[in-house]
């Protein structure tokens, strides 16, 4: 197996995906355990800091967003080895999800083929599956439980 290879495999097994949020831990060396990318001097800064995962080239890096939370020119490409998984991605809500909210409890309830919150007393606070999956990515509703997997058991 060549250095390439073994990259590839690693890199699959590290269980990084899109949408996850992850650290940088330290610079890599350029074509590094099989990488076939370089350390640009711009990244430094990224070091040290956490970004979420826009992209995975199979035979290659992982990019993150690092013009949103670094100011950096570009969104770079990191190898998987100095990456540390910091959050898994999100999840996609669904009809029936109880989700924490910080400020209490909602449950998503599909109406109209749109994905809605409401509070315990039935007020309704959004009623948009693009809203409410804006919601999951940002971290702002955390699912807790589904009612209907509840009672199913």
């Amino acid at each position: 197996m060549t250095p390439k290879e073994a990259y590839e495999v690693l890199q699959a097994a590290s269980g990084i995906k899109v949408g996850d949020t992850v650290k940088v831990l330290r610079r890599a060396k350029d074509s590094e355990m099989g990488w076939g990318g370089l350390w640009l001097i711009d990244m430094n800064p990224c070091v040290g800091r956490e970004f979420t995962v826009l992209y995975i080239q199979k035979e290659g890096s992982i990019k993150l967003n690092t013009i949103e939370r670094a100011s950096t020119r570009h969104d770079y490409w990191f190898p998987f080895f100095v990456l540390e998984k910091v959050i898994d991605a999100p999840l996609k809500p669904k009809h029936g999800d109880v989700v924490n909210t910080g400020d209490g409890k909602r449950i998503i309830v599909e109406v109209d083929g749109e994905l809605c919150s409401f509070d315990a007393e039935g007020a309704r606070y959004s009623c948009s599956t693009n809203a409410t999956e804006t919601l999951y990515r940002a971290r702002a509703y955390t699912p807790i439980a589904n009612v209907f997997d509840e009672e199913e058991k």
